[in-house]
């Protein structure tokens, strides 16, 4: 039975996907498994120090692919951030010759956010109806909900405020 600590809390979230294009085609039938291992590893260290020091957060990394957060409160600082991630991320494609490019899409909505699973596999998660819709966006390289982009204009069009 559930307690209240650990009861879903419901928030309004900038969710996003973030991954490489083509990852089966062009890295992983390209790298041993060691090596594929290692190229992650370092992809995965690449978001994190994007991230961490940014009210965003990171949900699950799956694959090549990364499930992102950020508080719906402020849509200019999450693109700002979203953006260094893809130019940062681009950047280590390039020196590493990967033949790819990071893929985000993002979208903005409530979500249940909260502890799911048992034991050592319970883990921090997220769930509803806007995660699905951020996930069925249309493929591109930088691609946002049309709510998104018109609150991250309204944000930037507010007298005194920041991004």
């Amino acid at each position: 039975m559930k307690t209240l600590s650990n009861l879903p809390t419901l928030s309004e979230q900038i969710i996003a996907f973030a991954d490489l294009r083509d990852f089966h085609r062009k890295i992983c039938r390209s790298l041993t498994q060691v090596d594929l291992f290692e190229f992650l590893s370092r992809y995965y260290s690449l978001v994190e120090s994007v991230i961490e020091p940014t009210d965003g957060r990171i949900i699950k990394f799956i694959g090549d692919a990364v499930l992102l957060i950020f508080p719906a409160s402020n849509p200019g600082h999450a693109l700002d951030t979203l953006r260094k991630l893809k130019a940062g991320t681009d950047l280590f494609l390039s020196q590493t010759h990967a033949e790819s490019r990071l893929c985000i899409k993002a979208h903005i909505g409530t979500v249940a956010t909260g502890m799911v699973g048992k034991g050592e596999l319970e883990r921090f998660d997220i769930f509803g109806l806007a995660v699905n819709e951020a996930a069925l966006l249309p493929q591109g390289e930088w691609v946002l909900s049309d709510e998104l982009q018109k609150r991250a204009a309204v944000q930037s069009a507010q007298p005194g405020r920041t991004k």
